[in-house]
């Protein structure tokens, strides 16, 4: 195994020097292999071994060679989800649906590939929700996520405590600032960053008129240019 693979971890035994950003960040940047792995320390593998998750990479990059984020077990939309997995809540084989895109992945087990160039947020800190933020990440850039089907055991079942809700907030936070509707000027146009149909259209109508405005103000001060002015 040792041939094959690279092992890295952050040891935050005697305190927390790094937190899962952070740390994560450190690891993507150290590692020089064509898959990273980031999981956690409590996992063990099943059935699945090395082999047979290079067979499942090698056949999601058929499926599609956008992919750059990839797990066992995420979500999508509201409450959906699809899993590979074996923890205190119960067993989920491979299915035959799998791989499926998905929006989130759960952190016991996320596979990126190097050449995406995806990484964890850094205005975001502690120890949740980077499963998330790495897919938003690379949906961002033009990549997708999936869930496939390699299955292992996770021994961990999650804490829900104030750390938690902390994140969380701080999560939401950034994407409600992210996402809110705003312009975005270039040397050459306006831009309308909205998710809403709607104002995607009145936006378009305004721009359109500030157009217009604009050029008869430059032909008013350049009669001599008339129609074929740049506004």
């Amino acid at each position: 195994m040792n041939e094959q693979c690279e092992f890295l971890h952050i040891d935050n035994s005697a305190d927390n020097q790094y937190d899962a950003y952070t740390g994560l960040q450190k690891l993507i940047n150290a590692c020089d292999s064509k898959y990273v792995i980031l999981c956690h320390q409590d996992i063990k593998l099943l059935d699945h071994d090395f082999d047979h998750l290079i067979k499942l990479l090698d056949e999601l990059e058929e499926f599609d060679p956008k992919w750059a984020v990839a797990g066992n077990a995420g979500g999508f939309g509201f409450d959906r989800m699809r899993t590979c997995i074996s923890d205190p809540y119960g067993f989920t084989g491979p299915q035959p649906d799998l791989p499926v895109k998905i929006d989130s992945l759960d952190e016991n087990f996320i596979i990126l590939k190097s050449d995406a160039k995806i990484s964890p947020s850094q205005d975001l800190a502690g120890f949740h929700f980077y499963g998330v933020d790495l897919c938003m990440q690379a949906k961002s850039k033009g990549w997708n996520a999936y869930v496939i089907g390699f299955l292992l055991h996770h021994y961990g079942s999650g804490t829900r405590d104030k750390v938690y809700y902390e994140s969380l907030h701080a999560f939401e936070q950034k994407h409600r600032k992210l996402l809110k509707p705003r312009w975005a000027t270039t040397p050459t146009t306006q831009i309308r960053l909205t998710s809403s149909w709607l104002g995607l259209h009145f936006s378009r109508a305004v721009r359109f008129g500030y157009y217009i405005w604009k050029h008869i103000k430059y032909v008013a001060k350049n009669p001599s240019k008339g129609i074929t002015g740049k506004g």
